[in-house]
């Protein structure tokens, strides 16, 4: 970095958007990143830098309730094999930045959530939905 404080952005910044700078540079994701990056207050950066640091992004959400938090560690999730399988495609701008922002948005715990309490008593013995 050129000074210190762009010097712990990239020390923070998710490794495929280092790996890859130019390319996330070019579809906007790497800006998005940073809007909510610098929107953190230092109590909230100090939450993030922990489980950043621990490069441990698979159950955070359990633990953290804090909407800007969450926005920014979504980031974590775009992997290097994203990177490549979008490489291999020649996708447009816009299909490509539509790709990693569906990445980022998605929740990937959403399934953990779902529930049988409104099914009948057979559904729930064979296991099959009833509609």
């Amino acid at each position: 970095g050129k000074n210190l404080d762009e010097f712990d952005e990239i020390l923070h910044m998710p490794e495929t958007y280092i790996v890859y700078r130019s390319f996330f540079d070019k579809i906007g994701i790497t800006e998005e990143w940073r809007k909510v990056y610098y929107s953190l207050s230092p109590d909230e950066k100090d939450i993030a830098f922990e489980i950043i640091e621990s490069n441990n992004f698979s159950d955070y959400h359990l633990n953290i309730n804090n909407h800007k938090i969450i926005e920014l560690l979504k980031h974590y999730s775009v992997k290097r094999e994203d990177v490549r399988d979008v490489k291999t495609k020649d996708l447009n701008y816009k299909n490509t930045k539509h790709y990693f922002d569906k990445l980022i948005q998605e929740d990937n715990f959403k399934n953990l959530t779902l529930t049988y309490d409104f099914e009948n008593e057979v559904a729930k013995v064979k296991r099959v939905a009833s509609f």
